[in-house]
């Protein structure tokens, strides 16, 4: 590089040579190994402490191959790479797993291994995912016992008793059968032997 410098007098002229010399310094020697025990393998930790693999993707077959490593990877023309951690990445687990449900019933019910007899909201905080996140189950539980069967029956006669596929059937037991009732209420019963 040079550089041309003038004196205020105008006079003189001097020529300055700056060399500049810059080194970068790439080590390719340091190895790291990932979570599923790869050298310098694509493999991560999701939010809940899974190992996640980077894979190749099919997107006509659905095809899914997990890789070991990301590097000198070859694609066919309707494959893709998806990253261990791609927001889209459906293996990924970012949130805990929180479902809501809603049931009505004229009868107690055992959910999650609690037996409820009286209206409300519940959760479970204690479920773990398939993937090993926690789950929250959430239940919106209406117990409604102001009509029995006895009293349905008193009130609104039976017209009509069929099996499972909707056929005519009279009363048998072990078996599964549908009492239609005049005002169009149906109801599952069993009768056990």
């Amino acid at each position: 590089m040079f550089i041309f410098v003038k004196n205020f007098n105008m006079k003189k002229i001097s020529i300055i040579t700056l060399t500049l010399c810059i080194t970068f310094n790439i080590s390719t020697s340091q190895n790291s190994t990932d979570c599923n025990g790869i050298v310098n393998g694509s493999s991560m930790m999701d939010d809940c402490g899974v190992c996640q693999q980077s894979y190749i993707y099919d997107y006509v077959t659905h095809a899914v191959t997990m890789l070991d490593d990301t590097l000198n990877v070859t694609l066919g023309p309707t494959e893709m790479i998806v990253m261990a951690n791609d927001p889209q990445n459906p293996y990924w687990n970012s949130y805990p797993i929180i479902s809501y449900d809603t049931i009505v019933s004229n009868n107690s019910i055992t959910w999650n291994g609690i037996y409820l007899t009286s209206s409300g909201d519940y959760h479970d905080s204690t479920l773990i995912s398939i993937n090993g996140c926690d789950s929250i189950a959430n239940l919106n539980f209406t117990y409604n016992n102001s009509t029995s069967i006895d009293n349905l029956e008193i009130n609104n006669p039976v017209i009509k008793v069929t099996d499972l596929l909707g056929r005519d059937s009279k009363t048998i037991k072990n078996q599964v059968l549908i009492y239609i009732y005049k005002d169009g209420t149906r109801v599952k019963r069993i009768f056990i032997q």
